[in-house]
Formats: structure tokens, sequence, C-alpha cells
């Protein structure tokens, strides 16, 4: 799967946990962690990652971990969306 086919149903499932205190605890861990370094996430994760590995999984731990300090009336998707989508910058030398 494509970044650019993932990224929009999996923003459709995280918001589908906001109901899930279980999900949310296990995805709240991430703040603050490098990326794909909670293993409690990664049922939640990993299965939306595309096939071949990249720089870019990040983003999607990234939004996951998010996920529990948005408010359920703030909508997810815009800023999410964004996120996933945004090219990632190369280190200038």
């Amino acid at each position: 799967m494509t970044m650019a086919r993932t990224t929009v149903p999996f923003v459709e499932y995280l918001e589908s946990l906001r109901e899930d205190r279980g999900a949310l605890a296990a995805l709240r861990r991430g703040l603050g962690q490098p990326p794909g370094a909670v293993p409690d996430m990664y049922r939640y994760v990993v299965p939306w990652l595309p096939q071949t590995p990249s720089r870019d999984d990040a983003r999607f731990f990234l939004v996951a971990s998010v996920l529990p300090c948005t408010p359920p009336a703030l909508p997810m998707a815009t800023w999410a969306r964004t996120l996933l989508r945004r090219k990632p910058r190369t280190p200038s030398r």
C-alpha cells in the first residue's frame, strides 16, 4: 500500500478508537518517545504502515500518539492528513 492510500483510512481508523480507553492508553504511551519505540502501539499502527519501510513510518506513530490528546470535538482529520502527506525535509549540509 502506498502512503497516499493509507493516510485517510488510517486517520478514520484512529478516529474510531476514541471510545476505546485501552487503545488510547496504548497510543498515549508513544508521546515523547522515538517513533516505533513503544510496542503497545504496534497493534494499532503497524498494520497501516506501507509495505516498504521508510522514514515516513514515523509520521504514523506521531499521529497515533497525539490522538489521545486531542479533544473529541476537534476533528483529527485535517491536521493528521496534512502531517501524513507532508514530504519529509532532507537535512541540509
